[in-house]
């Protein structure tokens, strides 16, 4: 699938990272544990120790052992 210029537009600044396979399989636990989806559950294992800073608390709450922080 292509991606439209609006895509095109409001990503074009932001870049990719690779997974490491540590995170990789890091997340696909997280999302078995706690039912989050892919991206979020991959979210939570790369934050490498430090404080999830989001709005969302109540979502990421199911995740064992994270730190969470809200802004």
């Amino acid at each position: 699938m292509a991606a439209t210029r609006t895509q095109i537009y409001l990503l074009g600044g932001f870049g990719e990272l690779p997974v490491e396979r540590l995170v990789a399989e890091l997340g696909g636990r997280v999302r078995r544990d706690s039912g989050l989806g892919l991206g979020d559950a991959l979210i939570a294992a790369i934050k490498h120790g430090l404080a999830l800073l989001t709005r969302n608390t109540r979502h990421f709450a199911r995740v064992a052992n994270l730190d969470l922080a809200s802004p």
